[in-house]
């Protein structure tokens, strides 16, 4: 029942925080006040006795801010504070918050969708097992100094023969064939004969 007490008190102060510190303000000047009862009893005049009791006291604000981090709410009611101060200047200034939150839209809708490419083509990893033990091999022609020629059919059989670096080897070359869909009707793809 404790945790729940402790809970309870937690939102009532992010939620009701204006009640909190009303409070707050009501025990600082209860403080504040004795003191001064105290400089009266002692002889001071009741100006000098508060000057004297605001100067012993402190700064008021200092304490405020101190009690706030003693509840644990600060940020949040800094954030409660902050939402409504926005949602005040978005009803002064609706088309300036129209502008605004577009704005952010398509420059948050920009950046989720750079971001989807970037991660499928740069950040996730292959699917295959050991990807970075992949190797693409290509063939320099020296006759027409062409480099990443692809190799012939009995030069891939000799890699696939000599080769000691290699576990294995694949041979791929690219084709366009026809796909007869569902409906019916035949597409032409671009595809690897592997």
């Amino acid at each position: 029942m404790r945790a729940f007490d402790r809970i309870r008190h937690f939102f009532r102060n992010v939620f009701a925080g204006g009640s909190a510190d009303r409070d707050l303000d009501e025990e600082i000047r209860h403080h504040i006040e004795l003191e001064v009862e105290d400089g009266v009893r002692s002889g001071l005049s009741e100006a000098e006795a508060r000057r004297r009791a605001l100067l012993a006291f402190g700064g008021v604000e200092r304490h405020r801010e101190a009690a706030r981090d003693q509840r644990g709410t600060f940020l949040l009611e800094e954030i409660r504070r902050d939402i409504g101060l926005a949602l005040r200047g978005m009803r002064r200034n609706p088309g300036f918050a129209t502008v605004a939150i577009l704005t952010l839209a398509l420059g948050i809708g920009a950046n989720a969708a750079i971001f989807s490419v970037v991660n499928g083509v740069l950040l996730r990893p292959a699917p295959f097992p050991d990807a970075d033990r992949l190797a693409m091999v290509w063939e320099t022609d020296r006759s027409s100094n062409t480099a990443r020629e692809p190799s012939s059919i009995p030069d891939f059989a000799d890699f696939q023969a000599r080769s000691q670096q290699f576990t294995q080897l694949a041979a791929l070359t690219p084709r366009e064939v026809n796909v007869t869909l569902a409906s019916g009707d035949p597409t032409r793809v671009a595809s690897l004969a592997v």
